[in-house]
């Protein structure tokens, strides 16, 4: 994904949930700020999970994202006032989705990881320094725009696959244009 999409993500999901609580507070249904947070971070991997297209596992990982989502959902309402590990549990699925999708090397992984403490750490201040779930959100969501700079990094083994594979790739034009060749001289 690229910055400026992001961005308009990290817009999309603050206003998006902000709407929500406020809709369903309206509507008397108990929900509390843990449920937004949670739920919003799933949104986020899931869309991550569609914009990244993995060559497989596209619809299992939706799948298993949505069904971690309820689950930490369903265990945020039985705790209640506790459900502080499920926001930190959700942020943890959301680095392993990103390291699943784009990360090869350790070095990779690890300033992920500190990109995910900082957004923690920018959502913290800003809620409390506005009280606001939406400016909450946002922050968190912005600093994660930042996601295109990290390093990637390529693990030994995605190199030694990429030679193999750009052999193979040379080897079958090789093989192509001897056949080419061969059809053109061969006499009809």
């Amino acid at each position: 994904p690229t910055p400026a999409r992001l961005i308009f993500l990290a817009l999309l999901l603050s206003v998006t949930s902000s709407l929500a609580l406020v809709v369903l507070s309206l509507l008397s249904l108990p929900v509390t700020i843990t449920q937004v947070i949670v739920t919003t971070l799933g949104a986020y991997c899931l869309l991550l999970i569609g914009w990244m297209r993995p060559p497989v596992g596209r619809v299992s990982g939706c799948l298993v994202t949505g069904l971690v989502t309820l689950a930490t959902l369903l265990a945020c309402a039985y705790w209640g006032a506790l459900s502080g590990p499920g926001v930190l549990f959700m942020l943890a699925w959301t680095w392993l989705v990103r390291w699943a999708l784009l990360h090869r090397s350790v070095a990779a992984v690890l300033s992920d990881g500190m990109l995910l403490a900082g957004g923690v750490v920018g959502a913290a201040w800003a809620f409390e320094s506005g009280g606001s779930i939406s400016l909450t959100i946002w922050t968190f969501f912005l600093l994660q725009a930042l996601l295109p700079w990290l390093p990637v990094g390529h693990s030994s083994q995605t190199q030694n696959r990429q030679s193999e594979q750009s052999r193979f790739d040379q080897a079958n034009q090789r093989a192509e244009q001897a056949l080419r060749r061969l059809y053109v001289r061969t006499p009809r």
